[in-house]
Formats: C-alpha cells, structure tokens, sequence
C-alpha cells in the first residue's frame, strides 16, 4: 500500500511538471541530430520550437514548415524523447503540430485563450498594464531628478548632455551618486517584479515574456521620459538589471562582456554597444522563443541607437576613456548636439 501511494503521487508530480522552454529546445535539437525529420516527395519536415503550454496533463506545442509532414512515428520518438529525458513515464502527453502557416503570434495567442482557459481582454490590459506602469516607472531617471531637485542645475546641460550615471559622476560626483545609481537599480527591480508578479497570476507560462516586456518599457522611460522632454540616459545600468533578473545565463554573458570589455580598454561605451549586441543573441540561445527574442531583439538595438555617437567616435580614434576623476565642464556653457560632440572628454558613455 505504501508502495502505491508512493507511486500515486511521482505521477501526480510529473503531470503538473513544467519544463522551460529553452531547456526543452536543447532536447528537441539534440533528438533532431540522432535521428533526422522525414522527408516527403523532396521535402523536409522542419522544426523551429517546441514550448510548453499547460499541465496536468503536460502539453506541448512544436512549431514546424508543414504540419502534413510531420509523421505520427517521428512524433511519437519526439514524445519518447521528452518522457525519458524529463522521466514523465506515468503519465499522459499532449503534443500539438502548428505549421508556419499559422501566424505564430495569433497561435500563441489561441494557446493561451483556448488551452488555458484565459480571456483575451485580460491578456491585453495585463499587457497595457505593464507596460504603462514600466514606462512610468523607467521616466523616474535618477540622474536628471537629483540633479534637478536636489543640485538644483540639470545635468543634461553639461558633459555630452545625456541623462545617464556616467555624466552625473563627470559634472556632480560624490555622496548623491549613490541616490541616482539605487535609482536606476529599483525602478528596473520594481518593474520586472511586478510584470512577473501580474504574469504569474494568469499563467506561469507569460512570466519570462512579461519581464521581457517590461524591461523593454523601462528602458524606454529611461531613454525617453514624459517627464523630462524625452532626454533621458542611454540605459546600460537599468537594462543589466532588467538582464540579471531574467535569467542568470543572459546576465554572465551580457555582464561578463561589458566587464571585460570596459576594465581592460576603460572605454565604458565598448562594453555597452557588446551588451546590446549580445543581448538578443544570448535570449535566443537560452529561450528559443521568438516573441521573446523579438523583444529581446528591440531592447538590443535601443541600446545600440542609443550609442550610435559613440561608434562613430569608436571608429574615429576619438572615443575617450573613462576616468573615476570628477571632470565637469564649463557651466553656462551652450550644449552642443551629441553627433557633434567628438573631442570633449566627458562624452564618454551614459548609463
């Protein structure tokens, strides 16, 4: 009897199992390489993805080119696959083929609404709700606001202009540093942690898609605020805190980057332009999802446009080093337009 109750529960567990959808992609691919999709009048059977949709029991979605090709003998050595490696031996496994065809966005979509038993209009007001509290949130921009508020002199009229970490310390420095660093730090913690909160009381499955939406917005707010004529910073310190908490192997590849780049050259705009470049790519790698690698894939090159004054100076030779020495401009001084600014030492790289 104990035996059977033992037994009872390991199935009970594997049916509510959940497996990520990267971690299920790297199954899917390695299965893909011991035995090769068929093919049918010279045509292959593609796989894009597979993700994870529901439980109880686990069902699954694969993403192909042609949902005809797709035998049910290589879908059930997909299914033997998935049961051995993640040991659902005791229970039932729902698969579901989805061709290109089908708009990806309208079938992921469905999933959630049909599959899971989610309305539509809370899908959309959860989505408009994370995004407007993420926007707000990223518009709080430290750097313009103590210096602003507190200095009573705003920091975007000197140095290279921009809103970020990087000019306050150059114009400002000291003790107040701290206040513009935690502030950047929280607003991108608060909006993550909310969008996963929000997520998760719908469905576990939009969580990692939510942070990736609201660290989009975020940054968005940072770069261009409401609140302070759309001149904000160019959300490098936001932006690695919206990394870190998304997944640790995004944030070792887009931090240890950065850091590299930045302490051996001392050029902190080389490290940010490695960030937005590696930042999509990475997503891909660790999700396989391509909604998620489409936001993923924005955020990158906001980043990037954000520094396009930079690679310029990058590739003039005339990009300056970072410096810990407070080096502030001449006050009262008309700010020049960042293009132009090309020989001023503090037009290094704004958070």
């Amino acid at each position: 009897v104990d035996k059977l109750f033992h037994v009872i529960q390991t199935v009970v567990n594997q049916a509510a199992v959940r497996i990520p959808t990267g971690v299920l992609n790297s199954v899917l691919a390695d299965a893909q390489t011991r035995v090769q999709p068929p093919t049918d009048k010279g045509r292959r059977l593609k796989i894009y993805y597979m993700t994870q949709i529901g439980v109880k029991p686990p069902h699954f979605v694969i993403f192909c080119n042609d949902a005809k090709l797709f035998h049910f003998s290589y879908q059930r050595y997909i299914e033997n696959q998935v049961r051995s490696t993640f040991g659902l031996m005791g229970t039932p496994i729902r698969i579901t083929i989805r061709q290109k065809g089908d708009k990806e966005d309208s079938a992921m979509l469905s999933y959630f609404t049909q599959d899971l038993g989610i309305a539509p209009g809370w899908l959309v007001l959860a989505a408009v709700g994370i995004a407007f509290v993420s926007y707000c949130l990223g518009c709080l921009n430290g750097a313009v606001t103590v210096s602003k508020y507190i200095l009573r002199d705003d920091v975007r009229d000197y140095g290279s202009g921009n809103g970020g970490l990087t000019n306050f310390c150059r114009v400002h420095g000291g003790p107040l540093t701290i206040l513009v660093v935690l502030a950047d730090v929280l607003k991108a913690v608060a909006s993550v942690l909310f969008a996963a909160w929000l997520a998760g009381r719908i469905t576990p499955e939009l969580v990692t898609l939510s942070k990736y939406w609201a660290g989009l917005f975020c940054l968005l707010g940072h770069m261009f605020p409401f609140n302070y004529q759309f001149r904000g910073g160019k959300g490098v310190l936001s932006g690695g805190i919206v990394a870190i908490l998304i997944d640790w192997r995004v944030a070792l590849v887009v931090w240890g980057g950065f850091l590299i780049l930045a302490l051996l050259t001392r050029i902190v705009s080389l490290g940010a332009i490695w960030a937005g470049l590696s930042f999509p790519v990475v997503t891909f790698f660790v999700f396989r999802d391509p909604l998620i690698t489409i936001l993923g894939t924005i955020c990158g090159l906001l980043l990037l446009w954000k520094h396009r004054a930079n690679m310029k100076r990058l590739l003039a030779g005339k990009e300056p080093k970072f410096s810990f020495k407070r080096n502030p401009p001449p006050r009262n001084t008309p700010r020049e337009p960042e293009e132009d600014r090309v020989e001023e030492p503090a037009a290094e790289e704004e958070q």
